[in-house]
């Protein structure tokens, strides 16, 4: 591997890699994730650990495949969708109580797939 391959595409692999793994985490903990957090009651009965775990994941692997095909619509489309759940995700922390960092956590996560998205 090269240094101008690790330079183009180590932000597509940290976006790859933070879906899945932030996902698998969402399924294995699933209890603990949202126990300690009280969300507004608004959307409170949309957030369920399990299903957001699934969907973390699962775009997780869109992006890969997306990236294989050389699809850059299909990417594009992909990391739209990324960048809009980890906003939603981060907002959700936002307005959550008690005050957390995971907003911060998931704003920067954004960040990175806006970086992945500005080099596609």
């Amino acid at each position: 591997m090269s240094k101008q391959w690790f330079l183009t595409y180590w932000s597509l692999g940290a976006s790859i890699f933070s879906n899945l793994m932030y996902g698998a985490l969402l399924l294995v903990h699933n209890d603990r994730f949202f126990s300690a957090y009280i969300f507004p009651t608004f959307i409170a009965p949309y957030v369920i650990p399990k299903i957001l775990g699934l969907v973390f994941i699962l775009i997780g692997f869109l992006i890969f495949i997306a990236w294989r095909m050389k699809s850059k619509r299909f990417k594009s489309i992909i990391l739209g969708v990324n960048n809009g759940l980890w906003t939603m995700y981060g907002l959700l922390f936002v307005v959550s109580v008690p005050p957390n960092s995971i907003w911060f956590m998931a704003i920067l996560i954004f960040l990175i797939n806006l970086d992945v998205a500005a080099r596609e």
